[in-house]
């Protein structure tokens, strides 16, 4: 819930502390690329410690970071904390996946806890869009926030409480420190310099991040190397991706949330400057994929059983996809939500039907010791994604959206200098990420026009990351087909 929630309440982080929206988002980014950099690392912890021990202690660090952000004073102390929940969230995910896998050995059982584990993350995205705008609309963003903090209580004492005598540390398992470092510069100055590049751009600090993470991304893969042969157990474990299927889990886990997370970042922009939505409009605008998601994950279950699980995923994944290519096709210059509810259920249907069967094939042959680490990857590739997919597919939609405006600004002859002027600077504002101006444009009379140019501008540029978005998921749904055989009424009589 706490990537959801940050989604529904940007605006209002851009409109209570003054910063950009790049400057805003980097409260999303930041704990996407950093958590998706430690849930390995933290993987291995739970695999050392204890998966239990290790939930705990990520629950303590997220109630802290959930009060430290509905108290933050400054836009700087909110970057902080929102650290802090990064730092926290990955002992959670991945000791919570771990915990999944083995208290369920049993085939069905284990089928059945799975699809209920992907329909939490669909009711967190569709509980989180609404009241996250409910929030920051009516009462302040800061209830966002603080309404995480007994949802967390309740997660610490059930755990606790029920599974208290589960846990199975394996002591002798080594945590690289080095790797983990390394891994966490990479993902933190990836993310952060290609998040200024529309505010500062290529010229400034920005660029000289994007180098350092390319040197940070060779040294890990150079240590990492050394470590595996000289076994002694690097982050990414060529033992575990032997285990049949993991590896291509996870490049599936990466391509599915790669895609699909460009509604994330894309569509509210297009609600709020195409529609002029308010808060709340954006964030029950994206209820819909949260309840198909709800829904797909465990009716992956019966469908696995029927025909397979490589099969549902790439069923799921298809079904994605064709919800994509639906909201590329809706999406009009008027900005409405409305047409873009049927896609939006039927690409979180998809993804949920997908997501529940690519943890359970990429996790059933990996052995006891590594399903902390296995957990931690699948989902930290998971995270890794849909940062970078929505950052990269995000910034695509500014910069096609500035240069189209641009020459159309120059074919109007119906401006005068002074509009005309106005209109650049908006336009120019608008691809660095301050939208109020271009807002302000719409809201023109006389302007009217011009703004019609740019509002057609970024639903062009809708059209055209959705229909990326799309190809992504096609890609992710031909990586499934080589997942193993498993399951699936008809395998079994052909078998």
């Amino acid at each position: 819930m706490s990537a959801w929630i940050t989604v529904s309440v940007l605006p209002a982080f851009e409109r209570d502390f003054g910063v950009a929206a790049p400057s805003a988002e980097l409260t999303l980014t930041l704990f996407l690329g950093l958590a998706g950099a430690l849930i390995a690392p933290s993987g291995i912890l739970a695999d050392k410690y204890g998966r239990v021990r290790l939930f705990t202690y990520g629950t303590i660090g997220m109630i802290v970071g959930n009060l430290m952000s509905a108290l933050a004073p400054n836009f700087g102390v909110l970057l902080v904390s929102r650290i802090i929940e990064a730092v926290s969230f990955p002992a959670m995910g991945a000791a919570s996946l771990a915990l999944v896998a083995k208290a369920f050995t049993d085939p069905k059982p284990r089928s059945r806890a799975f699809g209920l584990y992907g329909a939490t993350y669909g009711a967190a995205l569709a509980l989180a869009s609404a009241v996250g705008g409910f929030f920051a609309a009516d009462l302040s963003w800061r209830w966002s926030f603080a309404m995480m903090i007994p949802v967390l209580l309740i997660a610490l004492f059930g755990v606790r409480w029920t599974l208290r005598g589960s846990d199975d540390p394996h002591p002798t398992r080594r945590f690289d420190w080095f790797g983990t470092t390394l891994l966490a510069l990479f993902v933190l100055t990836l993310f952060i310099g290609m998040e200024q590049v529309p505010v500062l751009g290529f010229e400034g600090w920005p660029a000289g991040l994007v180098l350092l993470s390319g040197v940070s991304l060779l040294l890990l893969i150079g240590w990492e190397y050394y470590l595996s042969r000289n076994d002694k157990q690097p982050i990414f474990d060529r033992l575990l991706l032997a285990s049949p299927g993991f590896l291509v889990a996870c490049i599936v886990s990466f391509l599915m949330m790669f895609g699909a997370f460009a509604t994330f970042t894309v569509l509210p922009v297009y609600w709020s400057l195409v529609g002029q939505g308010s808060v709340v409009v954006v964030g029950v605008a994206l209820v819909p994929m949260g309840v198909g998601w709800m829904i797909g994950s465990p009716l992956a279950v019966p469908v696995g059983a029927r025909i397979g699980a490589r099969r549902t995923v790439v069923l799921g994944l298809i079904i994605g996809a064709i919800g994509m290519a639906g909201l590329g096709v809706v999406v009009s210059q008027s900005g409405s939500a409305i047409p873009t509810i049927g896609p939006l259920a039927l690409l979180g249907f998809g993804i949920g039907l997908a997501y529940t069967r690519v943890n359970e094939a990429g996790l059933r042959e990996v052995a006891d010791r590594f399903t902390g680490l296995g957990s931690g990857m699948l989902i930290g590739f998971r995270l890794f994604a849909a940062g970078l997919g929505g950052l990269l597919l995000a910034q695509a939609l500014t910069l096609v959206a500035t240069h189209d405006a641009e020459d159309k600004l120059t074919q109007d002859q119906t401006l005068s200098a002074a509009e005309r002027t106005h209109v650049e600077h908006a336009i120019e504002a608008a691809g660095r990420g301050r939208y109020t101006l271009l807002l302000d444009v719409e809201d023109a009379p006389a302007l009217r026009s011009a703004a019609l140019e740019v509002t057609d501008s970024y639903t062009t540029s809708v059209r055209f990351t959705m229909a990326a978005g799309c190809i992504i998921l096609l890609a992710g749904a031909f990586v499934a087909t080589r997942l193993p055989r498993s399951g699936g009424r008809r395998h079994r009589e052909t078998s």
